[in-house]
């Protein structure tokens, strides 16, 4: 139905939907954001780095395939904000 209506299909038009998401991924404020969600979280009793991790990680490792193919072309990195520098 996707296919036929939209000329593209289901995960390229679940990638199209979450690209922005994507994109903001990659910033300072989204960072700073995630670490204020997790030390909120931690507050309330609950593990914040789990809950944080598990809803950035998808995002984190699409960046970090973004980089690894800039690597492997020889180009700079584009993504800095990713699981490791999260966890440092």
């Amino acid at each position: 139905l996707i296919q036929n209506n939209f000329d593209m299909l289901i995960p390229g038009a679940i990638m199209a939907l979450f690209q922005p998401l994507v994109s903001a991924s990659d910033t300072l404020p989204a960072i700073l954001l995630a670490v204020l969600v997790a030390h909120t979280l931690w507050f309330a009793g609950i593990h914040g780095s789990a809950i944080v991790s598990g809803i950035m990680a998808p995002f984190w490792l699409y960046n970090l395939g973004v980089n690894q193919e800039a690597l492997a072309a020889g180009m700079e990195l584009p993504q800095v904000f990713i699981e490791p520098f999260w966890s440092f």
